[in-house]
């Protein structure tokens, strides 16, 4: 079983996924997996599900809530699952699970295995580590403080992961095999300039110069209409080490652990 944070939340079994209905029964399992295996109070729970104003009978609309997520569990999981993961006791609920069991916490550690090998091995760990993904994180949930803070730190772990990942491929001279995932990137995130400066080196070393310079323009009137800043120093020099034709110095632009 699997509890999925990294798109709608829903509940994964062996065979098929479980969507949570509701965006109170979704907030409160994206808390639980969230921080698990801890216990998150009830009146944390209860703040972060019902922002605006609490319901009368905070503790019993809480324990309704919980019995419907304890039926959703057994549904997907087998009768009798909830039993063993559900966590009980003062001062709030808790989930055990297991670090494999919630996708986050898995893409988490997957990067950080990707990090610790580098080289061709951490390619395969950041394509596992970013597999996971199914959408905008947290899906369905509803308006968190808690889980907007947790939704920002997963899409930039996300960006994060991408970015390293290609920084090892173009190392690796895999410009070619990249060039359409950073034209999506780019596309998706116009003014992300790791990705632009990544895809102005693979265009370059696969002999489009023109289609590099042509990138640097489209960010640089995008930063400034947009924003109103010029490129950063390391997109400057990018261009710089295309302009000259300077591949070595387009590739130490690019930041590559060691293996």
């Amino acid at each position: 079983m699997r509890v999925s944070l990294l798109g709608p939340v829903a509940i994964q079994s062996t065979q098929e996924t479980f969507a949570v209905r509701g965006e109170r029964l979704c907030t409160l399992l994206a808390l639980l997996a969230s921080a698990s295996p801890s216990i998150v109070s009830s009146t944390t729970l209860v703040g972060e599900i019902w922002p605006r104003r609490s319901p009368e009978k905070a503790d019993n609309a809480l324990h309704a809530l919980m019995s419907r997520l304890r039926r959703d569990l057994d549904s997907a999981c087998g009768a009798g699952f909830a039993n063993s993961c559900v966590i009980t006791g003062r001062p709030g609920y808790g989930l055990r699970l297991g670090e494999n069991e919630v996708d986050s916490h898995l893409f988490d550690r997957l990067c950080a295995e990707a990090r610790a090998v580098g080289g061709e091995a951490a390619v395969g760990l950041y394509e596992r580590a970013l597999f996971l993904w199914r959408g905008p994180a947290l899906g369905g949930v509803s308006d968190s403080a808690w889980l907007r803070g947790v939704r920002a730190r997963l899409e930039e772990g996300r960006l994060v992961a991408a970015s390293e990942k290609i920084n090892i491929q173009l190392a690796l001279g895999l410009h070619v095999q990249v060039l359409s995932e950073l034209q999506e990137l780019t596309a998706v995130h116009p003014v992300h300039e790791d990705f632009s400066r990544q895809l102005m080196v693979a265009l370059y070393r696969a002999g489009r110069q023109t289609e590099a310079l042509m990138e640097y323009a489209r960010i640089r009137r995008a930063l400034r209409d947009g924003q109103g800043v010029e490129p950063s120093p390391p997109l400057r020099e990018c261009l710089a080490a295309v302009l000259r034709h300077d591949i070595p110095s387009a590739d130490s632009l690019l930041p590559v652990q060691a293996a």
